[in-house]
């Protein structure tokens, strides 16, 4: 994704106010896991996958 990475977007869709209910995000990732793991969990994310 130019100029945005999954973080990101999961950081803009839990601060959606219009959406009637949030959704459900899973992160999958094979790159920085220390700094996704940490951002993941702020982000309190419903699941991480980290690809070998």
């Amino acid at each position: 994704m130019p100029g945005m990475d999954g973080l990101e977007v999961a950081r803009r869709i839990r601060e959606e106010e219009h959406l009637s209910a949030t959704p459900a995000v899973l992160m999958v990732t094979a790159y920085g896991r220390d700094e996704v793991m940490r951002r993941s969990e702020e982000l309190r994310l419903q699941g991480l996958l980290i690809k070998r």
